[in-house]
């Protein structure tokens, strides 16, 4: 009966409107943890294309860029416990338990050979407010990206810092 479940339900929502999505018990607590504002990981951004991750940007401060990652690095290799990691299993590995080693291969624009880091995976925060600053005399600009337990706290700060500096 689950499998029956786990099979039909995505299959009717893709039939709603584009903004209705099933999510799995089992990937719940991924989607939650970018609600939460933080979770534990390597700390990029990256798009998956065919046979590799576009590291699209590294998080400042976060793991990753301590370990020397750039944008547009291109990771070919994926090495937890020993084990080579599936791409269904790549979001679960980049994440994982704080202070546990990930080792990446990748491949860099202009370097012959891939090159290898060893990430040790810590908290990385997940922020809302990407920027917030005085646009012109008395008007004020914050940008927030994205919605989460933190949001509130970190727009009222924005809000703050901008009328202390008038």
């Amino acid at each position: 009966m689950a499998k029956l479940v786990e099979g039909t339900i995505p299959k009717i929502f893709s039939e709603l409107d584009p903004h209705s999505v099933y999510i799995s018990a089992e990937d719940a607590t991924i989607v939650n943890e970018d609600l939460e504002g933080s979770f534990s990981g390597i700390g990029v951004s990256f798009n998956m294309q065919t046979d590799t991750i576009l590291v699209i940007s590294v998080i400042s401060g976060g793991p990753a860029e301590k370990a020397g990652l750039l944008p547009f690095d291109r990771i070919i290799t994926i090495i937890y416990s020993g084990n080579n990691t599936s791409q269904a299993k790549i979001m679960r590995t980049l994440r994982g338990a704080k202070n546990s080693t990930v080792k990446l291969g990748v491949k860099r624009g202009g370097e012959p050979e891939l090159l290898y880091f060893d990430v040790t995976r810590g908290d990385v925060p997940v922020n809302s407010v990407d920027v917030s600053y005085e646009v012109s005399k008395g008007i004020g600009y914050i940008k927030v990206s994205k919605f989460g337990r933190t949001t509130y706290n970190e727009f009222i700060t924005a809000i703050a810092k901008l009328k202390e500096a008038g």
